[in-house]
């Protein structure tokens, strides 16, 4: 069996069904096994950009729970892929990036777009290696089975995170032999010894115990990592049960069913102030599941939550805030540390009674100057009451992914996603094909896919609009065009006196042309510039029986303080110092 066969086959039993890249010479042996070989199970999905389909692959494993693969060829197109797989690296993100590589002969020998780091090439391993779990470069047929093995292991377990494989030309094509008998029994069982496990696991959750029976006012924040893992079930359980108050935060504002009397809202730089107050004023312990209370959760509250004592649970613990006060860390896998808390629990019931009288508020929302137009604010509080049950929300980045995670009101059964790792502008335009892939996947029919980006994010990745086109995939993009860079340039008025640079655009864009260009229906394209034209728009969208890719552009023409901790911070001490009049819509 080929080498490129053999992988195509083992991502058919992982129960991979879509491959994404861009073609080239040294990915294609690859590409033809996927497209001889898929049958229905595998195919390759063609992205019209390097960059979009690692962000793709991306969007699959979040949503998948599984694995995500992205390929490209060698040169620029290896070099795309990076700051996709540097986000699924960073996020803890299962993604196998296939990267095709010139033939051996060629290394270090004046081969095109050679990366072998001879001959005063560049070395793509080295590069790899700096932002994956591992990357390992085939030279030989014999090692195919042992290394690819290695990469699923590192990728799918453990702290879990990318992996690269790098493959010559012409060792895609050489005889590996039939697949070994230990290859996926080793793999289930994985290398990774994971510390507190056993013995010590149960002390630790003996120990959490204690510290919650001794507690009055405890708080749980859920993130992300927790709602992919397969132990999230046995979590909901346990929160419901012991009725401790729960919040979400920006990673994930779903993580948590919104309709359960213990939700208590969002923390973190998007989060809501009578939460945070809560916090300072009531909290005595913070439980901490799958995050690691990074800058964005913990947002306005770092120099409070050094004052409270914390707890850590979650399988893939790295860098935690500076001087936080942390009690407990518990690093085992979730599925083994739910049980065990479940087993506790039965046997020593825990009860809150969740938090009374909290009235969840929001920021007020801050126009910079009067104004009869559209802003994010007004556009969002439109949006909410149209998005159906069980829908995925994309955020992308920006004032408009802040103005979203904080006045958005996911409806029951929504999902969301946003890179917080090392994914940036365009991610959410990109990842939305993964995901909606991903959700057809494990549902016949599934509902539309919601991306939340700006009119800058969109130039960057809007082209995989074209992809979602090609594969009549029910996403909507709604993109808020207010002709820039708008958290670029809220930042820069409020800290170099409205000196402006590289923020705004000095000649207009049209994003619905722009996606009319991209194959778009034209009764699937608009613009709207008031609240009215945006409800007609998605009260019609949502309304079709099959529907398939769209976009709505908002002219969003006056500008807030988004509800970014940050901002708002630098904003409310400005007008302290000025005592200047306050805008608020």
């Amino acid at each position: 069996m080929q080498l490129c066969d053999a992988l195509a086959h083992v991502l058919q039993v992982l129960n991979v069904r879509s491959v994404f890249g861009v073609s080239g010479a040294n990915i294609e042996p690859f590409h033809d096994a996927v497209f001889r070989l898929g049958a229905d199970s595998l195919s390759n999905v063609f992205a019209k950009t390097e960059s979009g389909a690692a962000f793709m692959a991306d969007g699959y494993a979040r949503t998948s729970g599984g694995l995500g693969v992205c390929c490209a060829t060698s040169g620029g197109g290896m070099m795309n892929l990076a700051a996709g797989v540097a986000e699924s690296q960073a996020s803890g993100i299962p993604v196998l990036a296939i990267i095709g590589q010139v033939a051996t002969e060629w290394e270090g020998a004046g081969g095109f777009q050679d990366s072998s780091g001879r001959g005063g090439s560049i070395n793509g391993v080295e590069l790899w290696r700096s932002m994956t779990q591992y990357a390992v470069r085939l030279q030989a047929a014999d090692e195919f089975w042992q290394q690819l093995n290695l990469c699923l292991t590192l990728s799918l377990n453990g702290n879990k995170g990318a992996t690269a494989l790098l493959l010559p030309r012409d060792v895609q094509m050489m005889d590996v032999g039939a697949m070994p008998d230990w290859f996926f029994k080793r793999l289930a069982r994985g290398f990774i010894d994971i510390p507190a496990v056993n013995t010590e696991l149960t002390e630790c959750v003996s120990t959490l115990f204690a510290l919650l029976s001794a507690c009055q006012n405890p708080l749980v924040v859920i993130g992300d990592a927790a709602v992919r893992d397969r132990a999230y079930a046995d979590i909901c359980e346990f929160l419901k049960s012991a009725d401790i108050p729960v919040a979400v935060t920006l990673a994930d504002i779903c993580a948590y069913d919104r309709r359960e009397r213990n939700f208590v809202g969002v923390i973190g730089a998007c989060g809501e102030p009578s939460l945070h107050r809560y916090i300072e004023e009531q909290v005595d312990l913070v439980v901490v599941i799958g995050n690691n209370l990074d800058q964005m959760t913990q947002g306005p509250l770092t120099s409070i939550l050094q004052t409270k004592p914390s707890v850590l649970i979650h399988h893939a613990l790295k860098s935690v805030g500076p001087r936080l006060n942390v009690a407990l860390t518990i690093h085992a896998p979730l599925v083994e540390t739910f049980q065990l808390i479940n087993d506790f629990h039965a046997r020593q019931p825990l009860r809150f009674h969740g938090i009374k009288k909290l009235h969840r508020d929001k920021h007020p929302q801050i126009r910079l100057a009067a104004g009869d137009g559209l802003s994010n604010s007004m556009a969002i509080a439109a949006i909410n009451p149209h998005l159906p049950d069980n829908i995925s929300l994309v955020l992308d980045a920006g004032n408009c992914a802040a103005t979203a995670a904080h006045y958005l009101e996911p409806p029951p059964g929504a999902r969301s996603s946003i890179a917080l790792g090392m994914g940036g502008m365009g991610y959410g335009v990109a990842s939305a094909v993964g995901v909606q892939l991903a959700q057809q996947a494990k549902e016949s029919r599934s509902q539309p896919a919601v991306v939340f980006c700006g009119d800058g994010a969109f130039l960057m990745n809007g082209v995989e609009v074209h992809t979602a086109v090609e594969l009549h995939l029910p996403i909507i993009w709604l993109v808020f065009n207010n002709q820039g860079h708008g958290m670029c340039r809220s930042r820069q008025e409020l800290l170099f006196e409205n000196r402006v640079t590289c923020s705004n655009f000095s000649a207009p864009v049209n994003i619905s042309k722009l996606g009319e260009g991209l194959g778009l229906a034209a009764d699937q394209v608009a613009q709207a510039s008031s609240t009215t034209e945006i409800e007609a728009f998605l009260q019609a969208y949502f309304l079709q029986p099959e529907p398939g890719p769209a976009l709505l552009e908002l002219n969003i023409d006056v500008d807030e303080i988004p509800p970014f901790a940050p901002l708002i911070d630098i904003w409310t001490q400005q007008q302290s110092e000025e005592d200047a009049p306050v805008i608020t819509a």
